[in-house]
């Protein structure tokens, strides 16, 4: 299928989340900015985001402390400049919310009111009620759709990214888009793209990500020449609804920092075995002593009980997770609720600077699909919201600085760094399943070597159990297809970084190593 013409932007934004959205309300003002959207313009992961965003505005705090925990939680991995730029920037990124109109939580004095969470040493995050996300969400929404500078494009998938080579080297020329609606694909020619698509979590059986979540601008750069970086540190958030099937629902990080307790099916508390910050140890620690202590006691799940709050101020406090849990039949009011951990956040992916910058002159990449460093081996609670809107604030200020030498050095190409030439259904749904059975057992909280081993033996079988489907493809044929291809390509990327690391750190632990290492560490780096 050939693109039905070609179409001009200065910018191209792929990815409607925090990231995508803030950094297209940037450059809107100086120019033509074409924000493109997977589904609907309020999908993603920002929406259900419930905690909130880091900013160490507390009477006691400061962005050094707070830089300080950063890479405390995310070991010696984490870029400790980037941390203390993107920490120092916070108090900013509230200000700059609250001019738009985020209505952030107050307490009876007028004042920001500051949670806490899991690896703070102090209540820093700001938040609204327990539906932060949403919120952020639905303003940024209203000022995308009114902005005269801002062309949205719903139901559109991104492809590939268009390339060519000058005497300079490879540049960013465009990117080709799929339009849902119409099957076709549009091609669009622009000096500069950004990607802010999100993570992977869709590797998995159980994540907290949306069915979306399936890794296409990490794919995407990955293909056409950039490099990743730390992609074996997958984290698993400790505390989600156990169920079968359907997306797993999050129970927030803040239920543990207002005094949540985890306990076992008998009722006993049993975390300070594995760590003595027991509820209040990092996401890492956490969702690996969970994992033991199941396998030890041979459980389905655990307990998370904050029933022991009065009822009045849980209600006011979370109201959204009380009335989603009641849908559900669970009642965290009164009783305890069983959790499990399950696939959240990548904290690798696409190399890039603080500001965004990948290897190709012309892309960009920002939010969850980058990789700056600031997480390190394991994220720190409610870094990847700041992390978001720090990154869009640093990009949109540099990009008019590097405009000019990316028109310089544009060409218009039809090269796709992919050459996909034609869009064709395969059918695809057993395959994912398959491969997120593969993930989920064998490049999960814990690995070893022989399952590892085992796990790329399967994704080959896998792979190449892929068939194309009888008859004209539809739309659905068409993007499970496009989204298994990205899923195969990040999941081998997974793989082989978790192979490669041969000493336990972070979120990555493997049990033959036996020992959680924190000495001479560094990032891990996949090149094509």
């Amino acid at each position: 299928m050939n693109p039905t013409g070609k179409r001009y932007a200065d910018i191209v934004v792929v990815g409607s989340g925090a990231a995508g959205m803030t950094v297209s309300l940037l450059l809107a003002d100086h120019y033509h900015v074409t924000l493109v959207s997977k589904d609907q313009l309020a999908s993603g992961n920002t929406p259900k985001a419930q905690g909130g965003i880091a900013a160490a505005m507390g009477p006691h705090d400061n962005p050094k402390q707070h830089a300080e925990d950063t890479w405390r939680t995310g070991s010696v991995l984490v870029n400790k400049k980037t941390a203390r730029h993107i920490t120092s920037q916070a108090p900013h990124i509230i200000h700059w919310l609250l001019d738009k109109g985020v209505p952030f939580d107050r307490n009876d004095t007028g004042v920001i009111d500051l949670a806490l969470e899991a690896g703070h040493r102090h209540r820093r995050i700001v938040h609204c009620y327990d539906a932060t996300g949403s919120a952020v969400t639905s303003i940024l929404e209203q000022h995308i759709r009114c902005h005269p500078n801002i062309e949205v494009l719903e139901k559109h998938m991104a492809i590939d990214i268009l390339t060519t080579r000058s005497n300079a080297g490879m540049h960013c020329t465009g990117i080709d888009l799929w339009y849902q609606t119409r099957n076709t694909i549009l091609r669009y020619h622009a000096p500069m793209v950004v990607l802010a698509t999100g993570g992977a979590g869709q590797l998995y059986a159980s994540t907290t990500n949306p069915p979306e979540a399936c890794g296409d601008g990490i794919a995407m750069a990955y293909r056409a020449g950039c490099r990743l970086s730390n992609m074996e540190f997958v984290q698993f958030h400790p505390t989600c609804l156990y169920q079968s099937g359907g997306r797993a629902l999050l129970l927030s990080e803040a239920l543990r920092g207002e005094g949540a307790r985890l306990l076992d099916l008998a009722g006993h508390s049993f975390l300070k075995q594995y760590d003595e910050r027991a509820e209040l140890a990092p996401r890492d620690t956490l969702s690996r002593a969970i994992v033991q202590h199941l396998q030890a006691t041979e459980t389905p799940h655990i307990w998370l009980d904050i029933s022991h709050k009065p009822e009045v101020w849980l209600k006011r406090r979370f109201p959204t997770l009380v009335a989603r849990l009641k849908s559900l039949g669970y009642d965290m009011v009164h009783d305890p609720v069983p959790i499990t951990p399950a696939a959240h956040y990548m904290c690798g992916g696409v190399l890039t600077d603080y500001q965004g910058l990948t290897d190709l002159p012309g892309l960009a990449c920002i939010g969850e699909s980058a990789c700056t460093g600031l997480h390190g081996a394991n994220r720190l609670a409610s870094n990847s919201l700041l992390e978001c809107f720090t990154m869009a604030f640093d990009l949109a200020a540099i990009i008019p600085k590097r405009m000019a030498s990316f028109k310089r050095y544009h060409q218009e190409s039809d090269d796709p760094s992919h050459h996909r030439q034609q869009l064709s259904g395969k059918e695809t749904l057993k395959q994912h399943q398959a491969l997120q059975e593969c993930m989920t057992k064998n490049f999960g909280v814990i690995r070893n070597d022989a399952d590892m081993r085992s796990g790329l033996d399967m994704m080959a079988v896998i792979g190449n159990s892929v068939h194309k489907s009888h008859g004209l493809p539809g739309a659905d044929d068409i993007r499970s297809t496009l989204e298994w291809e990205n899923l195969n390509l990040v999941a081998h990327a997974v793989a082989q970084s978790a192979m490669a690391r041969r000493k336990n750190i972070g979120a990555h632990f493997n049990e033959d190593l036996k020992t959680h290492d924190s000495t001479i560490h560094t990032p891990s780096i996949l090149s094509r």
